[in-house]
């Protein structure tokens, strides 16, 4: 995973479920370059097991002319953390209900922190 891009290779950005990834949401994008999607989930799969499932990760995929691919994963947005640690619901009602304490809220922002660094 180099930051050097190769002539002749195509950046692509995808917001991907942790965990998740499957054929569904990435053939379209990787597929229509001769990419194997199915090796691109794998090696994601096992790369974002840290994470919660289904937690929305930024990746940056590079595509080389020789159908080679990889791919960096960035930390999840700070709003998703704050809903997971606010624990924010949507009532029947319409309106929304939000719940945090402190160490919450300090819990958020060292992570948030630590991916600065």
């Amino acid at each position: 995973m180099s930051s050097i891009r190769q002539v002749g290779s195509k950046l692509i950005r995808a917001t991907v479920p942790a965990q998740n990834a499957n054929m569904q949401g990435l053939g379209a994008q990787l597929g229509q370059h001769g990419f194997k999607v199915i090796d691109f989930c794998k090696q994601f799969n096992d790369q974002t097991k840290t994470y919660a499932k289904d937690t929305p990760l930024t990746t940056m995929i590079t595509l080389n002319k020789d159908r080679s691919f990889s791919f960096i994963v960035k930390p999840p947005k700070t709003a998703h953390l704050i809903k997971m640690a606010a624990q924010v619901c949507l009532r029947p009602s319409g309106c929304l209900l939000f719940t945090a304490t402190l160490r919450d809220v300090e819990r958020f922002s060292t992570k948030i922190a630590s991916t600065l660094q």
